[in-house]
């Protein structure tokens, strides 16, 4: 093609500066040296055809790779809290681990079914095989129900175990790389007779994520057909450690949920740490009420008011907790203790107020006696409404208020003032165990959990705290953070040789 002609279709200014157009039969040599124009910023600068073929954006403006992800997989840092950007756990690979003692609530088991559960971290590991990142995983079968790990090759392996050994598990096609940080993480439907998955098929509710990417279908799933469902031991849970093996390498924001994350919530994990609210995750027991057909399930009432075997039908639906305001001014309200003080909760429950009331028009949902979880004090009447609040506790008990005009302190000169409650969902919001090393407090070999379940981990045969590899303290570089040798550290990682910085 004429050089004139390309000047027209493409622009005038962008062929003549670059000046480039003497050898166009070296396709190679015009690709590299031709300038590809800011696209769409003004006229001329798209080519007629609408298209830029495979010139490489050498001048595009606005294009920053740090900026992209690849299936939810992030390819570069992008201000995310990566693990290179704050302190890591080191493991000698040789006794090093973190116990946390036995609970319950690392048992995922109720006596009949496998329960869901979720689990994983940051890991980089200076040997890839058996790497042992967390698990109930002890010394013999009888003390064993879960473990999430590397085998001997490196692959990446969620197993969960009866009491005879039986191990139905799924384990990564090849082995992740050494030196190399990764989020690993995994997830379990459960099994059992109760569950979609049966003992016999456990294996199909597992599910490994790398970096936030579902990499399952480059897994190899075994079930197992003895397999009788996990049992409650008295295990201890071990960061680091899987029976007589050890992790060497570096761990960090280890954290395990009593339920089966979804993709976008392992996404969600790995990009911005905890999940937030809106997901609704729980720890620990769900306070569930469908109904009160079998009484009241430790609602009692308060200062004026009855609760005790007021079990109504109304508004299309059965056996709805009844609570009446007698004609005694003060504070109306139904109440349960069931909060811990200083957990974060998600309340959720469904109510009814009739248009018959002479005062109580309202409801408000506090926790305590002043703290305000939920309040609608002019609620659509006579339909089932669905109220919700999350908080931090401040009190032990939940009580919803009868409000005439938002006022908790009415006198109901009828006495016959009510409202319902039926569905009430009370979820401890946050994960079982969340393990970070920025709370490991290495002099006194404590891991602090900061979840809200306040677990303690004790740390045995001297884990190291790493901290980011270079600190500036007012213009000088301060080296009381740095690791004091170069075991396990990667080519450019530095360290503090008796006052002296060096790089690996």
């Amino acid at each position: 093609m004429a050089k004139a002609s390309l000047i027209t279709q493409v622009g005038a200014n962008y062929l003549e500066k670059a000046d480039n157009l003497s050898d166009v039969a070296d396709k190679d040599t015009s690709k590299l040296n031709l300038e590809v124009p800011n696209v769409g910023t003004a006229a001329n600068e798209v080519s007629v055809n609408g298209m830029l073929g495979d010139l490489a954006f050498q001048s595009s403006a606005g294009v920053v790779v740090d900026d992209l992800t690849v299936d939810g997989e992030l390819i570069a840092a992008v201000g995310k809290p990566m693990p290179v950007n704050g302190p890591s756990m080191r493991f000698d690979g040789s006794n090093d681990y973190v116990e946390f003692a036995d609970n319950d609530a690392f048992s995922f088991t109720n006596g009949t079914d496998d329960l869901p559960f979720s689990v994983g971290g940051f890991v980089k590991a200076s040997n890839i095989a058996s790497f042992r990142l967390t698990g109930k995983y002890g010394t013999s079968s009888s003390v064993r129900e879960w473990v999430f790990m590397t085998d001997g090759s490196g692959k990446l392996n969620l197993i969960t175990l009866d009491s005879s050994g039986n191990s139905p598990q799924l384990l990564q096609n090849s082995p992740i790389v050494a030196d190399t940080w990764y989020h690993i993480f995994a997830t379990y439907a459960g099994a059992g007779p109760n569950s979609s998955n049966a003992f016999s098929a456990a294996a199909n509710g597992m599910k490994i994520y790398v970096n936030g990417a579902d990499i399952t279908s480059e897994c190899t799933s075994t079930n197992n057909a003895g397999y009788g469902g996990m049992s409650n031991t008295a295990q201890a849970l071990w960061l680091g450690r899987g029976s007589t093996l050890y992790a060497k390498g570096e761990i960090r924001d280890v954290k395990l949920f009593n339920k089966e994350l979804s993709a976008a919530e392992v996404k969600e994990v790995y990009s911005n740490g905890q999940l937030p609210e809106s997901f609704a995750e729980s720890t620990g027991a769900i306070a569930y009420v469908s109904d009160f057909s079998a009484g009241v399930d430790g609602f009692s009432s308060g200062v004026n008011g009855t609760t005790d075997g007021n079990i109504d039908s109304i508004g299309g639906e059965d056996n709805n907790l009844r609570f009446t305001c007698d004609s005694t001014s003060g504070s109306h309200y139904a109440r349960r203790t069931v909060l811990t003080v200083g957990k974060s909760y998600k309340v959720e429950f469904d109510f009814y107020i009739p248009s018959s009331n002479s005062n109580l028009d309202g409801l408000w949902l506090l926790h305590g006696s002043s703290a305000t979880g939920f309040a609608d004090s002019s609620p659509a009447k006579n339909t089932w409404l669905t109220g919700s609040a999350s908080f931090t506790a401040v009190s032990s008990q939940l009580r919803w208020y009868g409000t005439d005009g938002g006022a908790t302190s009415f006198q109901d000169a009828g006495g016959n003032d009510v409202f319902y409650v039926r569905n009430v969902r009370i979820t401890q919001i946050g994960s079982v165990l969340d393990a970070r090393a920025e709370n490991y407090n290495q002099s006194a070999g404590k891991l602090l959990d900061v979840s809200g379940n306040d677990f303690v981990g004790t740390q045995s045969g001297g884990v190291e705290l790493l901290t980011p590899r270079s600190h500036l303290s007012a213009g000088t570089l301060d080296l009381t953070n740095l690791p004091t040798s170069a075991t396990g550290l990667s080519a450019g990682e530095v360290y503090n040789d008796s006052g002296t910085l060096k790089i690996v």
